[in-house]
């Protein structure tokens, strides 16, 4: 009997000993799996300072300007007016496939009479970058000034974000990099204006993956002297809130700044049913190395929260003071991603598009909201102006495919067949040629989220505090009106641009540009390439009559059930950040008001943990 159990003993470890075998050669072949793609991703993300230190260490070259087709999708470029010829300049930028990011330093101008595109290209000129600011200066020659900005790795587990200036040559079309210490630290995502006779940088964020920072701190490059200086602010005064992605224009000695996004990790607190009491690790209840380890867990599983901030101020240069700005009205709904311009002659600025977020707490999945409508703002009186409720009504509908035609990418082979002629593209180029109080709303519900500093982000995170990356391998919405195939010869341009956040925006006297900006469809993000243009002296908010310049590589198709705006697992949106206004007792929102800096001449690298 014994020697039966034995055998049936050694049978069943037999067995085991062959299921452990199965399983550990599952593990094996997995855990080869992920090295193996840790070896490819570590093939593909060179050093980020040898693959810009390459750029570089460039020969010179000589300027080359030439006839090309129209840029590639891209999104966080830069589009600046000339400030002499009739012509628009677009630098940089940085697009997303879906599998990996490539980021661009090339440098296009369009002429907005002949709807021409040129590249320029030389050597030395700045690397390739996205989420920059560029500013067009009207002096003798005429400059271009970019600052800032980041590059990333392709699978984007680094980010390397600048703190260099450039000045473009707009007549001989050569670069120059500025030698000037004491300016802002490394940072995307910050916003740059010309004020008077200086450049004014304020806010941005700094990411290398372990630590995010936002700043509010504000500085001015002085473009006789080339010197930097910071704001003062006196302690205990009011300012914005860190901030990301705002909107920031210049008027007469001011500057105005609208909106903007933010995001940090909060510490949710748990509620222990035995003792009655809520807890979490930096809530303050415990002590010692429990209350340190809690602390550090809670930080790890601590939710990233964003706030969209609506709030509106401005900055006195001659005072050196940020006040709170005048509104009443209408304002945009809560959003980020939208573009703000001024139009100096009616004393106004225009906003438009965007994206909200909402979050269905029951699939834990966000729902986007995409938007073309316009607000303005009035200088004078201080109030905004939005659409009737019923052309509100109209754009939501078509937002949702009511009377929009969906659009389909085209490939290389087929852009040209759809494209209109280019004798139409260039005639409209020609004719466009000539043509509740803050204070309440960072006061209200601050106090109830714990920040803790850190935390990595995800996509989402990128395209709101830059205000983006995207993929040009899905379908999205499209404004305007579809016309059968049989109905046409050449197929139609859209009517108005389509639902979308981030789009690139440029004023060249009475008219408005607007070129690309994404969109998400079916969890995939499109990067548009289309440009148009807005008569602003002929302005109806309610019916704007927007003119097509180009529809880029997207193109109308038969009319369909468009799809909503979908939904995402990536985390997003929730209350403000906790505080209420920020004195100047840090740039950022953080206790040491400091960032590591490489000591380089004007970089910083982020690497992935």
């Amino acid at each position: 009997m014994g020697k039966r159990d034995t055998k049936a003993a050694k049978g069943k470890r037999e067995e085991r000993r062959g299921k452990g075998a199965v399983k550990t050669g599952a593990k094996t072949e997995k855990a080869n799996a992920k090295q193996e793609k840790r070896r490819a991703n570590k093939e593909d993300d060179e050093d980020l300072q040898t693959l810009i230190d390459q750029h570089a260490a460039r020969p010179k070259a000589d300027v080359k300007d030439e006839v090309v087709p129209p840029p590639t999708p891209r999104a966080n470029a830069s589009l600046t007016p000339h400030p002499r010829l009739e012509e628009l300049v677009l630098f940089g930028g940085e697009i997303f496939d879906g599998k990996k990011a490539t980021l661009y330093s090339d440098l296009f101008r369009y002429n907005l009479k002949r709807g021409e595109w040129r590249q320029v290209s030389s050597s030395p000129c700045p690397p390739p970058r996205a989420s920059h600011q560029a500013v067009a200066v009207p002096s003798d020659p005429p400059t271009l000034f970019v600052f800032g900005g980041e590059y990333s790795s392709p699978t984007q587990s680094q980010f390397y974000h600048y703190k260099d200036l450039w000045a473009l040559d707009l007549l001989s079309w050569e670069w120059t990099k500025v030698e000037a210490k004491n300016g802002p630290s490394a940072r995307s995502g910050h916003r740059m204006v010309l004020l008077k006779d200086k450049l004014a940088v304020f806010g941005g964020f700094f990411d290398n993956l372990r630590d995010v920072k936002y700043y509010n701190d504000l500085f001015l490059f002085d473009l006789g002297f080339y010197q930097w200086t910071r704001a003062i602010i006196e302690p205990g005064a009011s300012c914005p809130l860190p901030r990301s992605g705002c909107q920031l224009v210049a008027h007469n000695d001011s500057l105005i700044l609208f909106g903007g996004y933010f995001k940090k990790k909060a510490v949710m607190k748990q509620f222990n049913m035995h003792t009655g009491k809520g807890s979490s690790g930096g809530a303050g209840g415990g002590s010692g190395a429990g209350a340190a380890a809690a602390s550090a867990a809670d930080a790890d599983e601590a939710l990233e929260v964003g706030h969209e901030f609506k709030d509106m101020w401005v900055w006195d240069s001659g005072r050196g003071t940020w006040s709170t700005a005048k509104r009443s009205g209408r304002p945009p709904s809560q959003r980020s991603g939208f573009t703000m311009v001024p139009d100096g002659p009616r004393q106004r600025l225009i906003c438009f598009g965007g994206v909200h977020d909402e979050e269905d707490p029951e699939s834990e999945s966000l729902h986007s909201h995409f938007y073309n409508d316009l607000h303005i703002y009035s200088l004078e009186q201080g109030k905004w102006f939005a659409p009737t409720d019923k052309a509100r009504a109209d754009g939501e509908d078509a937002a949702a495919g009511g009377g929009a035609a969906p659009m389909e990418l085209a490939s290389a082979g087929e852009a040209d067949s759809h494209a209109p002629p280019r004798a139409s593209t260039s005639n409209a180029a020609a004719a466009a040629a000539g043509g509740g109080s803050d204070e309440d709303e960072l006061a209200n519900g601050l106090a109830d989220l714990l920040m803790d500093t850190g935390g990595k982000r995800g996509k989402r995170e990128r395209r709101r505090v830059e205000g983006g990356v995207g993929a040009d391998d899905a379908s999205s919405v499209y404004g305007g009106t579809s016309v059968a195939a049989s109905e046409r010869d050449v197929p139609l341009l859209p009517q108005t641009p389509c639902p979308r956040m981030n789009a690139q925006s440029a004023v060249r006297g009475n008219q408005l540009y607007l070129w690309g900006g994404l969109f998400e469809a079916n969890k995939d993000e499109v990067t548009m390439d289309d440009l148009w243009t807005l008569n602003m002296s002929k302005l109806d908010i309610n019916r704007p009559e927007w003119t097509c310049l180009g529809r880029g590589t997207v193109a109308p198709v038969e009319p369909a059930a468009a799809a909503e705006a979908d939904s995402s697992d990536e985390d997003d949106d929730g209350g403000p950040p906790s505080g209420e206004e920020f004195s100047d007792s840090g740039s950022e929102f953080s206790s040491s008001g400091e960032e590591a800096e490489d000591g380089g001449d004007g970089e910083e690298v982020g690497g992935a943990p």
